[in-house]
């Protein structure tokens, strides 16, 4: 890495959902155009209607947040010289960025006379960026503190204040270490890991709200996590045994044992406390400069990173988030990924948006050569995610710099369209982190499918262990996703914490991945959207058989459906809708074997909802489209080349089939991608309810379709 159980949230104060096609022209208008663009129509709002995040929330978010491309900007020596910072920052602007993340000497122990002249190169930075305009955050590590040589020294972190570290669950580990075991940490370098419930905290805080007072846009706070490198399962030191038993009234547990409800507790816990630091870090900064963003972040995303680490970002509906996906390797990134594993991480971005959801949503993009790092920012955009650019494994590195200024300037032409649409996937994912923990708790890993090859060097996520194919809810989870985008369904993913029942009810399709725990306020969140017209579909074999504190109950809560009948698959008419039960673990079956036999089911359900694929070829494709004004978006990445570190892009054709009847017409098609100049005007034609697009992917393109 580079460096909450919350109740279930409804936004019923949000903005009001308000109709979201907003195409120009009149009747009178539209007598203007010439005759053979009238017979070309849009499709009415009840096909396609965007999906507004931005109802959920009326906060007002920094405006230079929702179309960041952020530029790591490694500052040396303990001044600032205006003449070589400037031609810097000369850089950062060729390259197209618009927010440099700063990194200095904060990740270190630093003396009361360090930290005293870091506060003013840091005001000194600031004054220069802000006079080029441009954006400025500081790195700094939550929970982690490098003492230079500390291995020779006795004035470290840990040697002073050895009750500040982290503990793991067994006891027999400090979070402390020497020398490079992880590549961040140089030999003879003291890491130290600190626990967000001892004093450190008010410590970091104090000098948090100091570097917020000298006009930082915003501090980016890294690893807030339990992590110990040298251990596992952080915490369990004092600080931590007496705040557990003072907020939950039981015993610390002692054994990692699920079935024991003081575990369970813990488990939940962990990702409660850590939330908990994290908004005293922000109400610290915001209280000493209301400007100042605090941004957290996260490493641990929809696999049980977020689970063995304790962060859940998912619970974060409080907090600004940079998102650190991982690829398949930290030498290689995702060159030599499978299909398989590029749409798992394409997934995961997906996850990342749905879980910011009403924010502005920051993405690490790793790469390794220009080719797979250009598909990996592609999925990073067509998610929503805005792009941090750089270079497996370390941040304030760059693929190079032609490439990252052809793709931040590529992206600036586009930012509105990109960044401010809205969502026209007729499908969402429903995940569930508790069912993650509660099915998954003694696994890792949950993102890389495939197994390792020589290039990989990161065995949590290859490993037999660390595949979702070895994983109850996070295999049927990553492999209903899987099918959905291999079979080109547009999908939203939403963690179920962060969702109302009228966003769902948006949703021709909701799919409900293996939720062995459900409590009854979520099933009638979901029951709902069904009787709204919703049509869902619940995979796993033992779906509502346990509640929230991880009982089991004697049948399922959906046992009104089922009839205590859960080895077969059923449809129920719900409303206006309709749930549809696959009580296997469906999607875990199609990882291992992608079969007809379970596609099908699953895509005839999908159609009787009246959702077909967005193209007809069975090319190795996404699509995800998107509405802004009068213009409907499409992201088209072609993952048909991938494979091997080696492979270079070769071009694909396809045919976008997108639903279509009547409405306004269009004006133009255009089509454009990285590596062109101008954009290029596109043909189509008209199939019955379908709009049809020729395509020609080299990577990736962006179709904008003017109405």
């Amino acid at each position: 890495m580079s460096k909450i159980i919350s109740p279930l949230t409804h936004h019923t104060k949000g903005i009001s959902r308000r109709e979201l096609l907003k195409f120009f022209g009149s009747a009178g208008a539209m007598a203007t155009l010439p005759f053979p663009l009238m017979s070309q129509t849009l499709a009415t709002p009840s096909a396609l209607k965007g999906i507004d995040l931005q109802r959920f929330g009326s906060e007002q978010h920094p405006d230079w947040m929702v179309e960041a491309r952020i530029f790591g900007l490694s500052i040396n020596g303990l001044k600032i010289d205006p003449i070589s910072f400037n031609k810097d920052i000369d850089s950062v602007i060729r390259q197209g960025a618009n927010v440099i993340e700063s990194d200095t000497r904060l990740s270190d122990y630093l003396s009361e006379q360090e930290f005293e002249k870091e506060l003013q190169l840091i005001t000194d930075a600031i004054q220069i960026i802000h006079q080029r305009g441009l954006k400025a955050v500081w790195y700094i590590p939550a929970l982690e503190l490098i003492t230079p040589n500390g291995r020779l020294r006795e004035d470290t972190v840990a040697k002073l204040h050895p009750d500040w570290l982290q503990l793991s669950f067994d006891r027999k580990k400090r979070g402390v270490f020497y020398g490079k075991k992880v590549f961040w940490v140089e030999p003879n370098d003291e890491s130290a890991w600190l626990c967000p419930n001892s004093p450190y905290r008010d410590w970091l805080y104090k000098r948090l709200a100091r570097l917020a007072a000298t006009g930082i846009d915003g501090l980016w706070l890294d690893v807030p996590i339990f992590g110990l490198v040298v251990g596992k399962w952080g915490c369990a030191c004092g600080y931590c045994r007496e705040k557990f038993t003072h907020q939950t009234g039981m015993e610390f547990p002692t054994t990692f044992d699920l079935t024991d409800k003081r575990f369970w507790q813990y488990v939940q816990w962990r990702h409660r406390t850590l939330t908990e630091f994290l908004e005293g870090c922000r109400k610290a900064i915001s209280a000493a400069n209301s400007k100042t963003v605090t941004i957290a972040e996260v490493v641990s995303l929809d696999h049980l990173g977020a689970t063995e680490w304790g962060t859940e970002g998912s619970q974060m509906s409080s907090h600004y988030v940079v998102w650190e996906q991982d690829g398949a390797s930290e030498g290689t990134s995702m060159a030599d990924a499978s299909y398989d594993d590029w749409v798992s991480q394409y997934s995961s971005y997906r996850y990342c948006r749905g879980a910011t959801m009403d924010r502005p949503s920051w993405a690490f993009s790793y790469g390794f050569n220009e080719p797979d790092a250009q598909l990996v920012m592609a999925g990073t955009i067509a998610t929503q995610n805005n792009p941090y650019e750089l270079r497996v494994p370390k941040m304030t590195t760059s693929v190079g710099m032609e490439f990252r200024g052809m793709m931040y300037n590529w992206i600036a032409k586009y930012s509105a369209l990109i960044f401010r649409s809205k969502s026209l996937a007729p499908v969402a994912i429903v995940y569930s982190a508790r069912n993650r923990d509660f099915l998954d708790a003694i696994h890792q890993g949950g993102l890389i499918i495939s197994g390792t090859s020589k290039f990989r060097d990161r065995s949590w996520l290859g490993t037999k262990t660390g595949s979702p194919l070895h994983h109850e809810y996070m295999g049927d989870y990553r492999g209903l996703s899987l099918l959905l985008y291999q079979h080109q369904i547009p999908t939203d993913i939403y963690p179920i914490t962060r969702i109302d029942s009228e966003l769902l009810s948006q949703y021709p399709v909701l799919v409900l991945p293996y939720m062995a725990i459900l409590d009854e306020d979520e099933k009638q969140l979901l029951l709902r959207a069904v009787k709204k017209g919703s049509t869902l579909i619940v995979s796993g074999p033992k779906p509502g058989f346990w509640d929230a504190n991880g009982s089991q109950r004697k049948t399922s809560l959906w046992d009104e459906f089922l009839q205590g009948k859960t080895d077969q698959a059923s449809s129920h008419k719900v409303g206006k809708g309709s749930i549809h039960f696959w009580c296997e673990e469906v999607g875990r079956n199609y990882l291992r074997t992608h079969s007809d036999t379970i596609t099908s089911p699953i895509l005839n359900w999908i159609k009787q909802a009246g959702v077909e694929p967005w193209t007809k070829e069975k090319h190795k494709t996404i699509v995800q489209p998107y509405i802004y004004e009068n213009k409907i978006i499409v992201h088209a990445l072609n993952y048909e080349w991938t494979g091997h570190v080696n492979n270079e892009p070769s071009p694909l054709k396809m045919e976008l089939t997108i639903p279509w009847s009547s409405g306004k017409s269009i004006i133009n098609i255009s089509q454009s991608e990285p590596q062109w100049e101008t954009t290029k005007s596109i043909g189509h034609s008209i199939r019955g309810n379908k709009l049809i697009i020729p395509l020609t992917v080299d990577i990736n393109s962006l179709v904008v379709i003017e109405t």
